[in-house]
């Protein structure tokens, strides 16, 4: 097994030098968290494992409002921490080929304004959380692409002043909701866009979709099954 080292200690090991540009994974190993406050692109080529382990708090936190940050090909691992990726701040941030499994809350979530894409990822086993949450003090984008959310509290949540695209993903045996949006009435109504996404076998027998107080999404090709809607309305 490999010792978890904090991540800053393999950052500036693989040629890191805190002024942004990009991180190339050679060995396979298993670090500790970080913080990113700059831009910078961490990247784990196939056939190298990077295991980021999450003991408290957010395993990778992005807080880096000027920051471009992509992050490709790790694996987070949830040892008692509440969240994956927190992403407070950034202009962009990537997400690409990830896999988050096992942190007491959320797989990912957005809490900051910007642009967030999520692309060719597993989020799985948040069951105290979700998936995938999305709850900005302001506006902001965030798009999801062939990904799946499995065995998550919630698959997707969506709260004021979100705009989610979401398609072509999975969302599959969550606790609750797979797709949930609600107006929390602080950054306006969110908004959605949900095509071909499937959201099978929600275990607590509750609605594959529910839309809290305003109906602005739009459920394009999407499929539902195993319980009584594929999309739910609720509130004025």
């Amino acid at each position: 097994m490999h010792a978890a080292v904090a991540m800053p200690q393999f950052l500036s090991g693989n040629g890191g030098d805190g002024r942004g540009g990009e991180v190339i994974v050679l060995d396979s190993g298993g670090y500790g968290g970080v913080t990113i406050t700059q831009s910078v692109s961490i990247i784990s080529p196939s056939g190298v494992y990077a295991g980021v382990s999450g003991f408290t708090g957010a395993a990778i936190d992005v807080n880096a409002p000027n920051g471009y940050v992509s992050l490709r090909g790790l694996v987070l691992n949830g040892q008692g921490g509440t969240t994956g990726i927190k992403v407070e701040n950034a202009i962009t941030a990537h997400i690409e080929n990830v896999l988050v499994t096992g942190f007491t809350a959320n797989g990912i979530e957005v809490v900051g304004d910007g642009a967030i894409f999520v692309e060719d990822s597993i989020i799985r086993n948040c069951a105290g959380g979700s998936g995938v949450l999305v709850a900005p003090p302001g506006l902001t984008y965030v798009t999801i692409d062939n990904t799946r959310l499995e065995y998550d509290g919630w698959g997707m949540v969506a709260d004021s002043g979100a705009k989610v695209t979401m398609r072509n993903s999975l969302i599959a045996f969550s606790v609750h909701y797979g797709v949930l949006f609600r107006n929390t009435g602080m950054s306006g109504t969110p908004y959605g866009t949900i095509e071909h996404v499937v959201v099978s076998d929600t275990l607590g027998f509750c609605d594959g979709c529910l839309l809290c107080r305003r109906r602005r999404a739009r459920d394009d090709q999407g499929q539902r099954r195993g319980s009584a809607a594929g999309l739910r309305l609720c509130g004025g």
